[in-house]
């Protein structure tokens, strides 16, 4: 699971290495798009997949102390990272005093949903799969309203990792013709996003309920896939560092947008048209503040940017706190 989640916040790094430099003008060739539109469907979905996986893991906790992990490690870093996206990259329309402006702020939509999905799972996993997942579906497909209908789109797949979470241990061990039929299902459905995808300019498949059954199938193949990776080559330094990367993937995914608007600050300062050099500056630029934070993220100084401090209640000294959730 850390392997894959860490080369799914590599993916998005790239992606936004690549696309948050055309906000400052510079010029980059359309196939870059192009190339990102290949993850595009993947990307966010499995990564809501692998959180609900851990659902039934958290939901062992006693509630008021589920309710207070996901407070310190989820909702304290979004409204913290939030009100520094707000106060200096706001929003057409947003600003720190409209409510409006917090949800789903910026780039830090995923832990608002996150968060979201925490809070209504005790309920929610009460009812079955076969219930929860076509309702979430149809309600993402019929809801009119953009925000409301992307919270329900990713929670199919929050939920289906929760409700699916065995069908990854089905995967890793499927007999290798499944993994061939796997392939071919997510080939196929890619080289389809990718002509939509050209055709109209845009995210074609990104909030799409009909893209969710080859998405499901992708999640399932990608882990197949890693799974047998990590089987051969789980020792050398490639694995161990997207898994390391998967590990503090909160850290990379706060931190990598500042990093990379100062990376595109800088180099407009310095030229005019990098060229694809950009790219490469910003994805590295992410990649260095994303690894020197993680690597002292768990340091006094630097601790409270990604999980509330924990205070020591006057019944029990500091000393003798649980572990961090």
């Amino acid at each position: 699971m850390d392997t894959l989640r860490g080369s799914a916040i590599l993916l998005l790094l790239l992606w936004h290495a690549s696309s948050i430099p055309r906000q400052f003008g510079f010029t980059l060739p359309g196939w870059l798009f192009l190339l990102n539109e290949i993850f595009l469907p993947w990307r966010m979905p499995t990564l809501m997949f692998l959180s609900g996986v851990l659902l039934a893991g958290s939901l062992k906790k006693p509630t008021r102390e589920y309710y207070i992990g996901k407070a310190r490690n989820i909702l304290w870093p979004y409204l913290l990272w939030a009100a520094a996206f707000l106060a200096f990259y706001p929003e057409p329309g947003g600003a720190l005093s409209n409510p409006v402006s917090w949800f789903g702020a910026g780039y830090l939509w995923f832990l608002c949903y996150l968060f979201i999905y925490y809070a209504v799972a005790p309920l929610v996993v009460r009812f079955p799969g076969w219930i929860v997942l076509p309702t979430l579906a149809i309600a993402a497909l019929l809801m009119p309203w953009t925000s409301p209908q992307k919270v329900l789109f990713f929670a199919v797949f929050y939920f289906g990792g929760h409700y699916l979470k065995g069908a990854i241990a089905w995967a890793t061990n499927a007999p290798r013709l499944w993994l061939w039929l796997g392939l071919g299902i997510s080939v196929g459905f890619t080289i389809v996003s990718l002509i939509l995808s050209a055709q109209h300019l845009t995210h074609f498949f990104q909030f799409a309920i009909v893209a969710v059954p080859f998405v499901f199938v992708q999640i399932l193949t990608s882990a197949r896939i890693v799974h047998d990776l990590d089987a051969r080559w789980s020792a050398t330094g490639v694995v161990r560092f997207v898994s390391w990367v998967g590990r503090n993937s909160i850290v990379f995914y706060l931190s990598h947008w500042p990093a990379i608007l100062g990376a595109c600050a800088l180099s407009s300062l310095l030229t005019d048209d990098p060229g694809l050099w950009i790219v490469a500056v910003c994805f590295a630029a992410a990649l260095a503040t994303g690894c020197l934070l993680a690597r002292f993220n768990t340091t006094p100084a630097l601790s409270w940017l990604f999980r509330a401090p924990r205070f020591a209640s006057p019944a029990r000294p500091a000393a003798t706190a649980g572990s961090p959730v």
